[in-house]
């Protein structure tokens, strides 16, 4: 028996208990087991996690910007997590979901089946400030010639199975409330009740950060940007994600200083910790992803 269950933007179906086969490194479909192997390591994983002002992070950049510049496929890649960097995460999450799982989710924009076929460029919100990291970058411009917003979706999760494994682990902090209908619960009660042994499917390219305290602030609803009536939060989870498991670096393609990386896949808990009164730590491995 599964429950698909979505908080503030991170949609996962939850398992409880028992094991999960497939390839190590790609899990197939929700729903179904197996998979391909993975493929080649990308390049972003020798991106550096630095912000993007860096020595380290314009060096990178101007390593690959050749590459940028031929290779339509990195460019693609490289204009996605740059707009899902800076404000599109919501529309390039929803592509990237439908490539996995073949249908637009009922929580999805209405209006996103029409914008498959169209530019990867239709993304941007025009009430959004976008910079470009490459030269010649501009994620804004309508280019015919570009990726479109469709083949953004399997760009950004083939990005994501072909990286590779990370050294270091990385975090997600996520925040709510209770509510009192018990045959109702929130999202954030519904994570809560999951255990050591239970397995989690993350479906769709989903933030995540190597930066521990970013995490615990947006669990406490106390991160920059957050809305002022998430501050206390009551119910809290970080999730940290052991070493070995795969991503997208973004940080040297970001504005906001948050040593952010792009995720998803099946996550087994592997041990639950209390901070605080309904706050908890989950220490996670990645099984596989999408």
């Amino acid at each position: 028996m599964t429950t698909e269950v979505m908080i503030r933007g991170l949609k996962f179906t939850k398992f409880k208990g028992g094991e999960h086969s497939g390839h190590h490194g790609h899990v197939g479909r929700p729903g179904s087991v197996g998979g391909s192997a993975p493929g080649s390591g990308s390049v972003f994983s020798s991106m550096p996690n630095a912000h993007s002002t860096s020595k380290e992070a314009k060096k990178w950049r101007k390593d690959n910007q050749e590459l940028y510049d031929s290779n339509d496929n990195f460019k693609a890649l490289a204009d996605s997590v740059t707009l899902y960097t800076q404000g599109s995460y919501d529309v390039l999450k929803a592509s990237s979901r439908k490539d996995i799982t073949g249908e637009w989710g009922e929580y999805e924009d209405s209006s996103l089946p029409g914008w498959e076929d169209k530019p990867l460029q239709i993304a941007s919100n025009p009430m959004a400030n976008y910079k470009g990291y490459f030269e010649g970058q501009d994620v804004t411009k309508l280019d015919p010639q570009s990726k479109t917003f469709g083949e953004a979706g399997r760009i950004l999760n083939e990005g994501i199975r072909n990286s590779s494994p990370m050294e270091e682990a990385f975090y997600r902090g996520m925040g709510g409330w209770t509510r009192l209908d018990p045959n109702n619960p929130t999202p954030i009660q519904e994570f809560l009740t999951l255990d050591v042994g239970d397995t989690f499917d993350v479906v769709g390219a989903t933030s995540f950060s190597f930066n521990y305290e970013l995490a615990k602030s947006f669990a406490a609803g106390t991160a920059k940007g957050q809305a002022k009536h998430r501050k206390g939060q009551p119910l809290q989870a970080i999730i940290k994600v052991k070493s070995g498991a795969k991503g997208l670096k973004a940080a040297t393609l970001s504005p906001w200083n948050q040593q952010e990386i792009i995720s998803h896949g099946r996550f087994k808990i592997i041990s639950k910790t209390p901070y605080g009164k309904n706050q908890f730590e989950f220490e996670v491995e990645q099984e596989g992803v999408w």
